[in-house]
């Protein structure tokens, strides 16, 4: 899973903590939406805030838990895929181009 996060990260934002993406909609290292952080929220009743997304740590945790709501056991392309697409990302077209650059990032 280290190797898979870190790569997101390296296709997200090319590892800038601050970064915004999406017109503004997306922040942090993962590019973690407001959306994101209020399911996560929801289902695991914790309190992060969006501004909180800036933290590696704290929007790793999110990602993670984020991806866990819609698949228990995610495969790594499921995993980037449902982060870049939401709960129906695996089976977007789409995503494949992401899943595509984070593969590659991989290597």
């Amino acid at each position: 899973m280290t190797n898979l996060i870190a790569a997101m990260i390296m296709v997200e934002s090319s590892g800038n903590n601050l970064a915004r993406g999406d017109g503004g909609r997306s922040l942090g290292p993962l590019q973690i939406t407001r959306d994101a952080v209020r399911d996560v929220n929801r289902v695991y009743g914790t309190q992060y805030r969006w501004k909180q997304m800036t933290n590696r740590a704290t929007a790793v945790d999110v990602c993670i838990k984020y991806v866990r709501i819609y698949r228990e056991n995610p495969t790594p392309e499921e995993f980037v895929r449902i982060h870049n697409g939401g709960p129906s990302g695996p089976r977007k077209q789409s995503t494949i181009a992401h899943w595509n650059k984070v593969k590659k990032e991989m290597k």
